[in-house]
Parts: structure tokens; C-alpha cells; sequence
């Protein structure tokens, strides 16, 4: 049934610098401890692209300029006896402003080197570990969309 469904939308970014990812810590329930990119769920009446800044912000301290679109990636699981769709727009982010902050939401953040982040997807350490894996898979594999493919459209 569609009630049965719902439908979650997030901007991600990837931020690399010297061969090294900026992780968060998670500190919510379901993943806590379990590293991740800087992400989260798209507001109502917000873009993606502020939807990234937003989040990178909030989780990091950090301000960033999404470059390019590395990937959309769906996923899905079921909660309770709901399923829960995932689409997860991953951007090649760069620091623009502010500086390193651990907020509330999260327990660290650290800078970890590409190898070290899929040892650690390949154990539980990562949270949405084949997601990661994909993710990062395409940005070494140089996969990048222009960001005017999306286009915000009024109605």
C-alpha cells in the first residue's frame, strides 16, 4: 500500500582533500558511532543544493560550494512494517568558509584516507556501506554531472 511507503530525499557531500574524506561520526540511534559523510534530509520547499549547504554546515561547521554531482543513489529498507526509499544526491563539495565544529548531531569528525574509509565500509564501522562504496567508487572513477541538471521549477 502507498501509506506503507515513504519516500526520503538527501543532499550529501563528499569533500576530499590530500587523498582524505571528511567523515561524521554518527550519534543518532539506529547508526550511532558508525561513520558517514556529511548528509541529510531535504526540507520542505528547499533545494538540493541548499539542502547540502545546510547539512555540511550543521554537521561540520564547515561552508561548502557543491562543484559537481557525483551520483544519485537509491536504496531502500524496511522500518517497522514500512518501507523507507532512500535517493541520495551525492555532491563533490569544497570548504568555502568556517571551520571544523563537532556539533550536537554528531559525536566526531575527522579527515580519513580513501583506503581506510572502505576497509572500514567492509566491517560495521560505516553506516550504509554499500552506498559508501558506490559513492566513492565514482568520485575515483571521475564520474561528474554538471550542476545545472537540476533545474528547480516553479509550479
Amino acid at each position: 500500500m502507498e501509506s506503507d511507503r515513504l519516500i526520503r530525499i538527501y543532499g550529501t557531500s563528499l569533500i576530499e582533500k590530500d587523498g582524505k574524506i571528511l567523515l561524521q561520526q554518527e550519534r543518532n540511534e539506529l547508526s550511532y558511532g558508525k561513520w558517514y559523510f556529511p548528509s541529510g534530509r531535504m526540507e520542505p520547499k528547499e533545494s538540493i543544493l541548499d539542502c547540502v549547504r545546510r547539512e555540511t554546515f550543521e554537521e561540520t561547521g564547515y561552508k561548502v560550494k557543491p562543484k559537481y554531482l557525483i551520483g544519485i543513489y537509491q536504496y531502500d529498507f524496511m522500518k517497522k512494517d514500512q518501507l523507507v526509499e532512500n535517493v541520495n544526491f551525492v555532491f563533490r563539495s569544497e570548504i568555502i568558509g568556517g571551520r571544523s565544529k563537532v556539533s550536537d548531531s554528531v559525536l566526531d569528525i575527522q579527515w580519513i584516507e580513501i583506503d581506510k574509509i572502505l576497509e572500514m565500509t567492509r566491517t560495521d564501522k560505516a553506516r550504509n556501506h554499500k552506498f559508501m562504496q558506490a559513492a566513492i567508487n565514482d568520485f575515483q572513477n571521475s564520474k561528474q554531472f554538471p550542476l545545472d541538471l537540476i533545474k528547480l521549477v516553479d509550479k
